[in-house]
C-alpha cells in the first residue's frame, strides 16, 4: 500500500492521498524572509514577504509565492517515493494533496545553522587541504546561501542526530528539528565544507572531501570547547588517535577503531593547522585510509574507488 505525506510538519503519513492531519497540525507556506512560522491550514499563506520558496527542487527563491517557470516538483507520495514532476499541479495519483518539496523545510534548524557558521568559533576555522580551502569567509558564504534559501534545510528523521548535505538537490537534511548538542554543532561545520565545495564547483577527491569536513569539525570543536577533542566511541571517549587505534582500524575495517581513528587523526591534523604547521603527510594518508575503512563510508562508491566527487554548484 502506498503512503502519503500531507505536508503537515509532524505528519505520520496517511493511507490515502486526500487525507490530512487533524486540527492542530502546523503547515509551512513558502515564505523565507521573514521565515514562515507555520499555519493552521495548508491553504494559508503569510501576508507578505520579500523572499519565497515556491517548492521547485532548484528554486533559488524569488520575490513572490508564484511558481518558478520550470523545475522539478514533488507531490505527497512518500512510499514509493515520488520521483518528481515537471509541473507543481501534476500528481502521482489523482486527488493527491497540493503539496510541494517545501514540505520538509526546517526553519528552526536553518536559523541554527546560520548562527553556528557565523559564530566566533566557526569563523576561526582556517586551513587548506589540496584544492579545498575552508575559512570564515567561506562559512559565511554558506550561511548566506542558507539564509537566501538557495540551500534548503530540511527535516529528515531518518538521520536521527546526524545531518547530511545533498549536493544534487542543494538540500541540507537534519535529523532533528533542533540543533542542540555540541556534536550536532560540529557536524554542521563538517557539512558546510561540502556545501562550500559545491559553491566552488569543485571536482575533488571524495576521501579528501570527507577529510576536510572532519578536520573543520574538530577545529570548531576545539574553539568551542578548547582542548576537548572528544567523541563517544563504544562507551569510551577518544581524545587522540594512537598508533594502536589506527593499526586496529586497518585490521578490522568497519569497526569502532576506524571511528576513533577518523576523529583522532582529524583532531591531530587540526591542531597542526591551528598552530600554523603543515600536518605530516603520513597522518593525512592515515586519515584518508581510515575514512575508506569506516563503516559508514566504505560502501560509498567515490570513497571505495578513491575517485572524485563532481560538485555542480549551488
Amino acid at each position: 500500500m502506498a503512503t502519503w505525506h500531507c505536508g503537515a510538519r509532524d505528519c505520520l503519513l496517511h493511507d490515502e492521498s486526500g487525507h490530512r492531519c487533524p486540527e492542530g497540525a502546523v503547515w509551512y507556506c513558502g515564505c523565507r524572509q521573514p521565515a514562515c512560522q507555520g499555519h493552521r491550514s495548508p491553504l494559508d499563506r503569510c501576508p507578505g514577504g520579500s523572499l519565497w520558496h515556491c517548492g521547485a527542487l532548484k528554486c533559488s527563491t524569488h520575490g513572490g509565492p508564484e511558481p518558478c517557470p520550470s523545475g522539478k516538483w514533488f507531490c505527497g507520495l512518500y512510499d514509493p517515493q515520488c520521483e518528481g514532476h515537471q509541473k507543481p499541479t501534476k500528481r502521482c495519483e489523482e486527488g493527491a494533496a497540493d503539496w510541494h518539496y517545501y514540505r520538509w523545510f526546517n526553519p528552526t534548524a536553518a536559523n541554527s545553522i546560520i548562527q553556528i557558521l557565523r559564530s566566533p568559533a566557526a569563523q576561526r576555522v582556517s586551513f587548506k587541504l589540496g584544492i579545498i580551502k575552508v575559512d570564515g569567509a567561506g562559512l559565511q558564504t554558506v550561511a548566506r546561501l542558507v539564509e537566501q534559501g538557495r540551500i534548503l534545510v530540511t527535516h529528515e528523521p531518518v538521520l536521527d542526530w546526524s545531518s547530511s548535505y545533498h549536493h544534487e538537490m542543494n538540500a541540507w537534511g537534519v535529523g532533528k528539528r533542533t540543533i542542540s548538542t555540541m556534536s550536532q554543532e560540529a557536524l554542521v561545520v563538517h557539512e558546510a565544507v561540502h556545501a562550500l565545495n559545491d559553491w566552488h564547483h569543485l571536482q575533488v577527491n571524495a576521501r579528501d572531501d570527507e577529510a576536510a569536513g572532519y578536520i573543520a569539525q574538530m577545529i570548531y570543536h576545539h574553539h568551542k570547547q578548547p582542548g576537548r577533542f572528544v567523541q563517544p566511541v563504544a562507551g569510551a571517549r577518544i581524545t587522540y588517535a594512537t598508533n594502536t587505534v589506527v593499526l586496529q582500524c586497518g585490521r578490522q575495517p568497519g569497526s569502532k577503531f576506524c571511528d576513533a581513528a577518523v576523529f583522532g587523526l582529524a583532531a591531530l591534523i587540526g591542531q597542526s593547522f591551528m598552530t600554523g604547521q603543515a600536518p605530516p603527510p603520513s597522518s593525512l594518508d592515515q586519515l584518508r585510509d581510515a575514512i575508506s575503512r569506516h563503516a559508514y563510508y566504505r560502501e560509498i562508491p567515490g570513497i571505495r574507488s578513491n575517485s572524485n566527487r563532481s560538485y555542480g554548484g549551488v
